[in-house]
């Protein structure tokens, strides 16, 4: 009888140290307890940065800060995280935070102001004989307006339309808002289209355009050469022409130290039922007067 209990017990025994063996390979491992925290901070000021757009790869919550430059993501597993923060103006800034035994990790970044703003789709319609649509556009916020309603220093351009012997809208075309024939706004010049950097044609995609770093000119010089000598105050470009990408200087908003420029997108054009045209397009403008425009740093 002895040796039977002797033998069950051996024999269990194994399977008990597999289980115990089992259990502890498994307790570190976290699924979902940890955090990520941090605050995000303008590199010059030091001012806390609010709407900074955080994520991580691998990836795990998106969120925003607060108005105190804080965020906070939770259900973070265990591991290392590249975690990125994305303001518009602003060079994107990575940092890498590490979240083990679900504790919290701390990633805080400052973000260094680039100047860069970029504005997409602002639809401009054909302005009409009563004046009373979105014929106008104040560049430097990347806003729609009435050409008529604005208050005069915020209506930098605005589009106006040839016609046919019949009436008929046959083209349209962008001019400073100091020429609107009803209160008129600010001086903006125009420089000639852009020369595509990868193509050394006039025509750019969206994408080319996302990641058009600099003004040039024909040559491949620095917009220097564009302003202020070889501008107009006003520019043409036909339905159905390609995607061309105009430089432009709101000397109407500059002062003696900083100088303001931009580049607009044409991205496309279409006739509603009313008759009208409405051209759509994409500004990019640098706030703080280098030429930089690369939307990649958004």
């Amino acid at each position: 009888m002895k040796n039977f209990l002797v033998i069950l017990f051996l024999s269990v025994l194994p399977l008990y140290f597999v289980t115990i063996s089992g259990c502890e390979s498994t307790s570190g491992v976290k699924n979902g307890d940890g955090v990520i925290r941090g605050n995000i901070k303008d590199t010059s000021s030091s001012a806390n940065l609010d709407s900074v757009v955080i994520s991580t790869t691998p990836a795990t919550s998106t969120v925003m800060t607060n108005s105190s430059g804080n965020y906070i993501i939770s259900g973070v597993s265990d591991g290392s995280y590249i975690v990125t923060a994305r303001k518009p103006g602003y060079f994107t800034r990575t940092t890498t935070a590490v979240v083990t035994d679900a504790d919290t990790a701390v990633a805080d970044a400052r973000m260094r102001f680039t100047g860069v703003y970029v504005f997409n789709n602002l639809t401009v319609q054909e302005a009409n004989s009563t004046y009373t649509n979105l014929s106008a556009v104040d560049l430097f916020n990347g806003i729609v307006i009435n050409e008529v309603a604005a208050n005069d220093p915020n209506k930098d351009i605005q589009m106006r339309c040839s016609y046919d012997s019949l009436g008929n809208s046959i083209n349209f075309y962008l001019r400073s808002g100091s020429l609107a024939k009803s209160r008129a706004g600010s001086v903006t010049k125009f420089a000639p289209p852009l020369a595509n950097p990868k193509t050394g044609t006039q025509t750019f995609t969206k994408a080319e355009f996302d990641t058009l770093s600099y003004i040039y000119n024909f040559d491949g010089f620095s917009f220097n050469s564009y302003f202020p000598s070889d501008t107009t105050s006003t520019f043409n470009n036909p339905p159905g022409m390609p995607n061309r990408v105009y430089p432009f200087w709101l000397s109407g908003r500059a002062t003696s130290t900083l100088q303001l420029f931009g580049v607009i997108f044409m991205r496309g054009f279409y006739k509603d039922t009313d008759g009208l045209y409405y051209l759509v397009i994409d500004v990019k403008i640098n706030k703080i007067g280098l030429n930089l425009f690369n939307g990649s740093n958004q």
